[in-house]
């Protein structure tokens, strides 16, 4: 055999095998007609929730999150949302500068090791403010939120028991790429007692 072929047989044999590892790593979940979408904000997923991408269009917003850190963490589980069933579920889009809006999930799927939630959202054309905008400022699934902030995301999930309530909250400054640490912050609603 000649040096050269053997030379070419390794490359093509190489090319193949890293081919094949980028193709099977994931990569980034490409949400369908993306494209078209109003905003599609997205981050890397070492957060407390493992969002890796929000993406909004007319009438619904897409969620994305890295299922196996969503598991992993005590925040906010998606798991727990769909033991409950679809018909359980609920979800939420925040909107500014309209009235009458109305949300419902449509759907949590595993795709690709990744939990994909869809929002449908409508609303009346009711305008508060004529000379504003209106945008979708935020949504979340169960107890988690996501206030979109023009891409400088902010995540947060309660829970609640007994006199104390527990916000952990998180942001994400989009120009330098960086999550911050969960920080806790604890809220105390002293019980009252009906007899006195």
């Amino acid at each position: 055999m000649n040096i050269g072929y053997k030379k070419y047989i390794a490359g093509l044999l190489i090319s193949i095998i890293m081919w094949a590892m980028t193709a099977c790593s994931g990569g980034e979940y490409k949400v369908q007609n993306e494209e078209n979408a109003l905003e599609v904000y997205r981050c890397s997923d070492d957060n407390m929730l493992g969002l890796e991408k929000a993406v909004v269009f007319e009438d619904k917003v897409i969620i994305v999150f890295d299922k196996s850190i969503n598991d992993r963490y005590k925040y906010g589980h998606i798991a727990n949302t769909i033991d409950l069933g679809i018909d359980r579920a609920y979800g939420h889009v925040s909107l500014s500068n309209v009235t009458g809006s109305c949300t419902g999930v449509d759907s949590i799927d595993i795709v690709d090791g990744r939990y994909v939630v869809t929002l449908s959202y409508s609303y009346e054309k009711y305008i508060v403010d004529p000379n504003e905008p209106c945008e979708v400022v935020g949504a979340g699934v169960s107890d988690a939120d996501i206030r979109f902030n023009n891409g400088n995301l902010e995540l947060s999930y309660s829970i609640s028991g007994g006199e104390c309530e527990e916000v952990f909250v998180q942001t994400y400054e989009k120009k330098a790429a960086k999550w911050s640490s969960a920080e806790k912050e604890e809220y105390l609603f002293p019980l009252e007692s009906s007899m006195e």
